[in-house]
């Protein structure tokens, strides 16, 4: 059987240019993925794609690779106009379909927080999917976790190790199970989950655009439970990071509060954990002579059009030149 052969599709003429939710489901049980898609026609091209170079969501490929034999069927489950928002309508179909369940369904997340259903201009699918595996990577790990001393008394607490350090959450996860020390943190899982709300609990207020209180929480757990939105989201918007999420407004009950946490949590943070710090750099010809100074290796990176990592070398001296420039860093 070939791969095409695989699959089947609804009318493709008639969905092309239309977006919505979608379903995928199989001839061997009763699994089923849900989807959102702004094209469904592009959407499907992608899933394809996808299968053959072993990058689908992770249960789905996996699926798709023990049973070679199996047939998949695409479906339109709802078609959705341009001003809809899809995660709602995704979110309601996952919950509806408990497709984020083992033994029902091949959703990885509970929350409809996926952006491979989005096709944007002057974007290819492996930038698409590069910034996708990154945004999982720094969030597998929202679990509870404290920071030690060298004593291993508790120095603050994260509820997003992997933000919060720079690290890639397998490493956190090492760090926490004793297996290896990354740049002499010292991480431990919180023990139990009452402790863990006790460590991070933090009031906030749902606002709408007057910033009248709509509704109070005693803790952003509850509004995750409410709404079935991702924790870092609500305190990304509760912080200033955004302005809404979902369409609500959130902010803390107490900045104060929140501010004095923040600044505990960077006073212990070990200087070298920030591999990507800015340091001032100089633009020079090959002959050394300035051109221009840049306030970090990413600015650079930028406005040159020339990659961070042969930059980077260039400063450290592994490199004589990138781009037909030389690069130093600016002396303090």
């Amino acid at each position: 059987m070939t791969a095409i052969e695989r699959f089947r599709f609804p009318d493709l003429g008639e969905i092309k240019g239309k977006g919505g939710i979608y379903r995928i489901t199989n001839n061997l049980n009763d699994l089923k993925y849900i989807g959102q898609a702004k094209d469904f026609f592009k959407r499907f091209v992608v899933h394809m794609s996808n299968f053959r170079k072993n990058k689908n969501s992770k249960y789905l490929q996996r699926f798709y690779n023990a049973h070679p034999e199996v047939i998949f069927t695409l479906s339109v489950v709802e078609y959705c106009g341009p001003h809809e928002n899809l995660f709602i309508r995704e979110q309601a179909w996952m919950d509806e379909e408990e497709s984020y369940i083992k033994g029902k369904g091949f959703n990885i997340s509970i929350t409809a927080d996926s952006s491979l259903g989005h096709f944007e201009e002057g974007r290819n699918l492996t930038e698409m999917w590069d910034e996708d595996m990154r945004e999982r990577s720094s969030d597998a790990l929202s679990v509870d976790v404290e920071h030690l001393d060298k004593e291993g008394n508790v120095i603050s607490y994260f509820s997003s190790a992997a933000k919060a350090l720079n690290l890639e959450a397998w490493q956190v996860r090492r760090v926490c199970q004793g297996i290896k020390a990354r740049h002499g943190i010292r991480l431990r899982y919180v023990e139990s989950p009452e402790r863990a709300i006790g460590l991070r609990r933090l009031e906030i207020f749902l606002i709408n655009n007057n910033d009248e209180v709509l509704e109070k929480f005693d803790d952003i757990s509850d509004a995750v439970k409410k709404f079935g939105i991702e924790r870092e989201r609500i305190r990304q918007v509760c912080a200033g990071d955004f302005e809404t999420t979902f369409g609500m407004r959130f902010r803390f009950a107490d900045e104060k509060k929140h501010e004095e946490s923040q600044k505990k949590q960077k006073k212990y943070l070990p200087s070298s954990n920030y591999g990507n710090r800015k340091q001032e750099i100089e633009q020079c010809d090959i002959l050394g002579n300035f051109i221009k100074r840049f306030s970090s290796i990413t600015e650079a990176s930028k406005i040159l059009s020339l990659d961070g990592s042969a930059i980077s070398k260039t400063v450290r001296g592994k490199l004589n030149q990138t781009g037909g420039f030389i690069f130093r860093r600016v002396k303090s």
